[in-house]
């Protein structure tokens, strides 16, 4: 299970950005985030602070559990 992945993508995608966007904000390569969405990549907890910053969300909802019911 990739709760912090799952919830990267659902989160960038609610705020209509891009992979791309997002990785140009933080200073990476796209496929960085692609790679943290899919778990083929971890990241520190520093870094993924960094990204949480960049979406002006809080890093414990990157964390949280998504059911149908909440997703929305």
């Amino acid at each position: 299970m990739n709760i912090f992945g799952e919830n990267l993508k659902r989160i960038r995608a609610e705020k209509n950005i891009t992979q791309l966007e997002l990785s140009e904000l933080l200073g990476i390569g796209k496929g960085y985030i692609a790679q943290i969405e899919t778990g083929h990549r971890t990241s520190t907890l520093k870094f993924m602070n960094k990204i949480a910053d960049a979406l002006n969300v809080p890093l414990k909802n990157f964390f949280e559990e998504v059911t149908d019911e909440n997703k929305f």
